[in-house]
């Protein structure tokens, strides 16, 4: 576990508040007491501390000039960071960020502070392994790591008002987009990004972009990324691992690699809650530790109502309230799963989360957004009716406006593709803030090692028709890897029965708590979209997931699997399934078959995270 909170003053004056906007946003952290508490400040008065489960001199390096500080792997030219590296890094980087592109490399979030000067550059790698979220006024340029911190700043005398927008993207998408958080004046430091903080100023700049130029001119092919993948791998430090293991193919060639490949010293951990049959995920995750020769463990556990609702607060708290995927699934498991993973005492928790492209192929940027989950209201069934018309209205003109902008941060010089735009855009709005897998209460860090530079860079001369549906990827896996790519077969992913959420709905009182959470303790900012018709399509909606052959859960569910199939056999005729969706769409008619037990799950856990936000 690792945060950090610094405070930039404009003036010596205002430098004796220091220390109580430091400890007023650590009031924020999650078992702050327990952490070991670490402050250093420069000759200009800015002051930056840090609280961890490991000693100060663990992720920390002082130089003659700064202080580096960074959680993850950081690596300059190729080279893991050490005291020299810092001081050429400070030397040679930083009057020249842009450079950050093509030589630092890892997993990382990275802070220097300049001890003559008070200035503050904070670097994120290409991905967003780590987060940081800013604020600044006349008086201050504040940072912390934790986001939920941030919202002891109005207690501060900083006013902070709800962000409407963004309200609006975690509706569509389960998350928020570029640099939003749910505050208007507190933002998001994206991937690919360094950030200037000095006396009431900050300058953010990127230095890396996902673009597809060399594509066109020198592509790569599947030796290439292979070749790509293993320099990589080969950079890991010889340390100890856990694979999250799902089973699925990116978690099949992690596994491959450390075990198989490096013999790694590393073992597998899946999870069961209940759902143990064929094709499922911890069954298919036994087969390909079997196959690499890897000692694999399962958490077990049953779904429980009391443990989802005890364990939401705790993983909004550790996720930063970024994305109900995280919260959702791991509310799911418990807080007695870190405990688990705790328990095995590695050095690194490695995932599987990679950019290999995305979806199929797209005709225009409409599609691009539809492809990535960017959701408009009219592209998802639900907020017609949930929604209210006014803010219904509001949100699509706000969503027109969003896309807009969106589509510009894709740099137009480069030659343009729908498919370019595609990828680019679940690279820097859906991936970046759904890997901030954020589970802080590890006592080990993350890793992702399809995440890293070489790998990247291959995937940027990857032409848009290999890119599809992970098609290259997929092809060095049945080239490299057939132990694990063709002798195992698929994770089942068509809806056989209810959902987990839906399963938890059984029980009745589960279903009332819902009901008192959404009805009578959403904050206004939530409560005030929804329509007349919200109440009766909750209570319907729950009451109907106590039957799992109720007309409308079943109804949905065959509407799901249907539009999956009919999906995958139009994927065997490219041109057609282009051309059907696009017609869809024009017409208004292209719909994401959300189902309603999602979007109530997801509705749920952000009335808790906009809850946790207006805490004192």
């Amino acid at each position: 576990m690792f945060e950090l909170i610094a405070v930039v003053p404009s003036n010596q004056e205002l430098s004796a508040k220091n220390v109580m906007i430091i400890d007023g946003l650590a009031d924020g952290i999650w078992n702050v007491n327990e952490l070991i508490h670490k402050s250093v400040k420069t000759a200009k008065l800015t002051q930056l501390c840090t609280y961890s489960n490991k000693p100060f001199d663990r992720y920390s390096i002082e130089t003659e000039e700064a202080y580096v500080i960074y959680c993850g792997r950081v690596y300059w030219d190729g080279v893991a960071i050490n005291s020299e590296i810092c001081e050429r890094i400070v030397c040679e980087l930083l009057p020249n960020p842009q450079m950050a592109g093509s030589r630092l490399s890892g997993n990382f979030l990275m802070v220097i502070m300049i001890k003559g000067t008070g200035e503050i550059y904070v670097f994120t790698d290409r991905m967003s392994s780590g987060s940081i979220y800013y604020a600044s006024n006349r008086e201050y340029s504040i940072l912390s790591t934790n986001m939920m911190a941030m919202r002891k700043l109005q207690r501060l005398g900083f006013p902070l008002s709800i962000n409407k927008g963004s309200i609006l993207e975690f509706i569509g998408s389960g998350h928020m987009y570029g640099n939003h958080t749910f505050w208007n004046e507190v933002s998001y430091l994206c991937a690919g990004c360094v950030g200037k903080f000095e006396y009431n100023k900050m300058n953010i700049t990127n230095y890396w972009k996902y673009t597809f130029e060399q594509s066109y001119a020198t592509p790569a092919n599947v030796d290439d990324l292979w070749d790509a993948v293993q320099r990589d791998f080969e950079k890991l430090p010889d340390d100890s691992y856990i694979i999250s293991q799902s089973g699925g193919y990116d978690s099949r060639m992690l596994a491959y690699m450390l075990k198989k490949k490096l013999n790694r010293n590393c073992i597998a951990v899946s999870y069961s809650l209940g759902d143990n049959i064929s094709g499922s995920d911890q069954i298919t995750a036994r087969k390909v530790a079997d196959a690499c020769g890897m000692e694999i463990h399962t958490f077990t556990s049953t779904l429980d109502p009391d443990v989802y609702m005890d364990s939401m607060p705790y993983f909004i708290e550790a996720n930063d309230g970024q994305t109900d995927v995280i919260v959702n699934q791991m509310s799911f498991l418990g807080k007695k799963y870190i405990d688990y993973l705790n328990s095995f005492r590695r050095d690194y928790i490695a995932y599987g989360h990679e950019i290999w492209g995305w979806g199929e192929r797209v005709y225009d940027s409409e599609m691009a957004f539809w492809s990535c989950f960017l959701l408009k209201f009219n592209e998802f069934p639900q907020p017609k009716t949930i929604i209210n018309p006014q803010a219904y209205t509001t949100a699509q003109a706000y969503f027109d406006g969003m896309r807009k902008k969106m589509i510009t941060e894709y740099p137009m010089s480069i030659r343009y593709k729908p498919d370019d735009l595609k990828d680019f855009l679940y690279w820097r709005h859906r991936e970046s803030r759904v890997i901030l897998s954020g589970l802080k209460s590890l006592d080990m860090d993350t890793i992702t090692p399809f995440l890293g530079n070489n790998t990247s860079d291959a995937l940027e001369r990857v032409p848009s028709s290999l890119r599809r549906k992970k098609k290259l990827f997929m092809e060095m896996g049945r080239k490299y890897a057939p132990e694990i790519f063709l002798a195992i077969p698929p994770i089942e992913t068509f809806y056989k029965g209810r959902s987990r959420f839906g399963r938890l709905c059984e029980n009745k009182e589960f279903r009332d708590i819902i009901k008192k959470d959404m009805l009578t303790q959403s904050p206004s900012c939530l409560s005030n979209m929804f329509s007349e018709n919200f109440e009766m399509w909750l209570t319907d909606s729950l009451d109907g997931m106590n039957d799992g052959n109720s007309k409308i859960t079943q109804k949905q569910r065959i509407k799901y699997n249907l539009l999956k199939k009919a999906n995958g056999i139009l994927g065997t005729m490219p041109a057609l399934q282009v051309w059907a969706k696009h017609r869809l769409q024009m017409q208004g008619r292209l719909v994401f078959p959300c189902i309603d037990d999602s979007i109530i799950s997801r509705l749920l856990i952000l009335n808790h995270i906009l809850r946790k936000l207006m805490e004192d």
